[in-house]
């Protein structure tokens, strides 16, 4: 919460950084509460809001593609930005995967871990817009 109040008025961080870090700080305390009472997967919660934030940025603030310099390489070469969105949505999905894997939760831990992170960066995304 304290890296949140010192970046919201602060010009020289974007606006797409600063709901993202606002939707964290969101779902940390969603997911300090809904723990007191149940148990849900973080790893999820972060996968989700993850998902859901980067989403938000690509298709609001993004060219379509993300120059990457390699300057030990003298070279520069360009990514599709929908290729990271769905590279994103691979390691969600591993993370999610690799809980049920490891018999850390059960499915609807996992569920409930996403949905969290997906809302927590959904209602940032109404507070900051």
């Amino acid at each position: 919460m304290w890296l949140y109040v010192n970046i919201r008025n602060n010009d020289n961080i974007p606006a797409a950084l600063s709901f993202f870090v606002l939707g964290c700080t969101i779902s940390v305390f969603s997911a300090l509460t809904i723990n007191s009472f149940t148990k849900i997967s973080l790893h999820t919660i972060a996968a989700g809001g993850l998902v859901t934030g980067m989403t938000y940025i690509l298709y609001n603030f993004s060219y379509g593609h993300l120059d990457v310099a390699i300057p030990s390489l003298q070279t520069q070469f360009r990514m599709s930005d929908r290729l990271i969105l769905m590279m994103i949505l691979l390691v969600a999905g591993a993370v999610g995967a690799s809980r049920l894997y490891l018999k850390a939760h059960k499915e609807n831990e996992i569920y409930g871990g996403y949905l969290v992170g997906i809302i927590s960066q959904m209602i940032a995304i109404r507070i900051f817009f």
